[in-house]
């Protein structure tokens, strides 16, 4: 391998590396964020699981 295939394969590394990076923090949610979320889904789920069983 020439040093210029070196560069190029470093480069394509660091490329791949950097966009997992990204796609990681893009789909962390603040702490906060979850306290006021996970009570609103699961009390959806729970109006869901209700209707169902009315339905029944």
């Amino acid at each position: 391998m020439t040093e210029q295939d070196v560069e190029m394969a470093m480069e394509s590394l660091f490329v791949g590396a950097s966009r997992v990076r990204a796609e990681k923090y893009a789909r962390k949610l603040p702490k906060g964020v979850h306290r006021q979320l996970g009570p609103r889904v699961a009390a959806e789920l729970w109006n869901q699981k209700k209707r169902q069983l009315k339905a029944s």
